[in-house]
C-alpha cells in the first residue's frame, strides 16, 4: 500500500483490519510518498518514496507493485491494496495466492463503467475503448475490474511492466481524458483484455463508506443485495465472498466500521 501524509489515517485504519488476518511471515509493505511516517506496527515495513511527476496519485500503483517484487526477490505471492479499504473477518491471504500470469482483481458494482459529456447536443463517451484501439486490443472481457485490490505473483511480471509503462507514457497521460478516464484502472483493464484474463476475485469488495452496511455484510448471509438509495453503488453478490470494503476515507466512519469488524 502507499499514501501521502494527508491520507495516512486511511492507511492506519486499513492496517488495523489487516493485522488480525495475517500469518506470522506476512509483511505489510507501506510506501510513504513524500513523507516520513512515525506509525509503527507488527508485520510492517515502511519505505519512503519520493514524489514524482505523475499527474494524479493513482499512477504510483503500477510502479510500486513492480518495485515490491524487486524488494522481495525470494517471495512468490503479493497483494496490492488501496488505503481506503477495510478488511473483512473473511479476509484470508492464503486464499488469494494463484499462478496466473496476470493479477486477479475484483469486480465493481457496474459491468462497464464510463463517463460522458454532451457536446453540441451529442453524447461523448469516455471509457477504455480509445486505449484498446490505440493498443490494438479487439475485445473487452465480460466484466470490468477495479484496481483497488489485486493479487499477483512473479508470473505477472510482464503484465506489471506493461502496466507501469502505460502509467508513465507521457503521450497518453497528456491525453488522459480520452485514454485514461479512470486513471490507472483503465490501462489495468486493457492489459487484462490483451491477455484474455478472464479469472478474477469475483465480487470481493463492497463499495461503501457506511458502517451500517459493514455491520450487515459482516454478520449476515447477504445474496444479490443492492442499495437502491445509492443507485446500486453498494452491491453484494454473496457476502461469503466479500473480503473488503472500499471507500472509507473519513476517519470517524472508518473507526465506527472497524469496531463492527473487530468487535
Amino acid at each position: 500500500m502507499y499514501t501521502d501524509s494527508t491520507c495516512e489515517h486511511q492507511a492506519i485504519s486499513c492496517i488495523k483490519t489487516l493485522l488480525p488476518r495475517l500469518r506470522s511471515n506476512d509483511t505489510i509493505l507501506y510506501y510513504t510518498v513524500g513523507f516520513e511516517s512515525s506509525f509503527e506496527s507488527e508485520n510492517l515495513r515502511k519505505i519512503k518514496f519520493d514524489l514524482t511527476d505523475y499527474p494524479t496519485f493513482h499512477y504510483y500503483k503500477a510502479e510500486l507493485s513492480l518495485l515490491t517484487m524487486e524488494l522481495y526477490p525470494e517471495e512468490e505471492h503479493f497483494f496490492f491494496t488501496d488505503t481506503d479499504i477495510l478488511y473483512s473477518k473473511r479476509f484470508n491471504p492464503a486464499n488469494l495466492e494463484h499462478d496466473f500470469d496476470y493479477p486477479l482483481a475484483s469486480f465493481g458494482p457496474y459491468q462497464h463503467p464510463y463517463k460522458f459529456e454532451v457536446v453540441n447536443g451529442e453524447k461523448k463517451v469516455y471509457d477504455e475503448g480509445n486505449l484498446m484501439r490505440y493498443l490494438g486490443v479487439p475485445h473487452q472481457l465480460h466484466w470490468y475490474v477495479w484496481s483497488c485490490i489485486f493479487s499477483y505473483n512473479r508470473k505477472c511480471t510482464d503484465f506489471l511492466e506493461e502496466y507501469t509503462s502505460l502509467c508513465k507514457n507521457k503521450y497518453l497521460l497528456d491525453r488522459r481524458e480520452d485514454y485514461y478516464p479512470f486513471h490507472d484502472e483503465t490501462p489495468f483493464n486493457v492489459c487484462l483484455y490483451k491477455r484474455n484474463g478472464h479469472e478474477s476475485l469475483g465480487f470481493a469488495f463492497v463499495n461503501t463508506s457506511n458502517p451500517d452496511t459493514v455491520e450487515l455484510v459482516e454478520n449476515a448471509r447477504v445474496v444479490e443485495w443492492k442499495n437502491e438509495e445509492t443507485n446500486g453503488w453498494e452491491y453484494v453478490q454473496d457476502s461469503d465472498r466479500v473480503i473488503a470494503y472500499h471507500g472509507f476515507k473519513e476517519k470517524s466512519l472508518a473507526d465506527q466500521a472497524i469496531k463492527k469488524i473487530l468487535g
